[in-house]
């Protein structure tokens, strides 16, 4: 059979690749032929809005036979149990097989009846839940050290006018933040011209008309500018 495979990581090419290598073992163990691999690196399952997963809607019958998920959290979303089903429904109705292999007895086809409704709602709350209580795990992680350590890098974002360097007494966390000379003279203007009565909105125009770029080379939005105004790193 012909298998179109679909894989979601919010993480790390890693974790790609280790999805990857599954699926393709699966597939082999299976005797499936793997035609197609669409991949969403780096979006989170809170949305929908994910090239990869709108392309798997997408699909035509005639590409393939049957669709392969690693578990039904691939396709799930905070909250949200009726879009992980009609996710489903879009594809079997369409005449796939589906397959999640960490439950490859169950096949859906066809359509689905009240019984499969029950097992997909259920899992999918429980992958809604898990979700939910990991994120929650992870903010009162980084509550705790920011605590300790306000300069503390745990979720990866360097804010403006700062830089990534090794924590120097060689604790956890590995990294802090350290004052880049260079962007600090940006914000410390930012802030002045807030100081001398600017808005945000003026500010964002100042900014657009000097030419001046957020790291990502976009332009500075007034949203954007809120969230460093608020930021509690530069107070002071």
């Amino acid at each position: 059979m012909r298998a179109i495979a679909y894989i979601r990581v919010s993480t790390t090419n890693q974790e790609v690749l280790r999805q990857t290598a599954k699926v393709k073992d699966f597939c082999s163990a299976q005797s499936m032929e793997i035609v197609e691999e669409i991949t969403d690196f780096g979006i989170s399952g809170a949305t929908m809005e994910r090239v990869g997963l709108q392309k798997l809607l997408n699909v035509n019958k005639d590409n393939a036979d049957v669709i392969v998920i690693s578990e039904l959290s691939r396709l799930s979303r905070t909250e949200e149990i009726m879009e992980t089903l009609n996710s489903v429904y879009s594809i079997v109705k369409k005449g796939f097989k589906l397959i999640f292999f960490d439950d490859p007895s169950k096949i859906y086809e066809g359509t689905l009846n009240v019984e499969e409704i029950i097992i997909l709602s259920v899992r999918a709350k429980g992958a809604a839940d898990e979700r939910i209580a990991i994120k929650t795990r992870n903010i009162e992680g980084k509550k705790v050290h920011f605590k300790l350590n306000p300069y503390a890098i745990v979720d990866g974002r360097v804010p403006l006018g700062f830089k990534k360097t090794e924590n120097p007494t060689g604790k956890h966390p590995k990294y802090i933040l350290a004052v880049d000379n260079e962007d600090s003279k940006l914000i410390v203007q930012i802030f002045d011209l807030i100081i001398s009565g600017y808005s945000l909105a003026q500010v964002r125009n100042y900014l657009h008309d000097i030419g001046v770029k957020t790291k990502n080379g976009e332009y500075f939005t007034t949203q954007g500018l809120s969230m460093i105004y608020r930021n509690p790193i530069y107070k002071g």
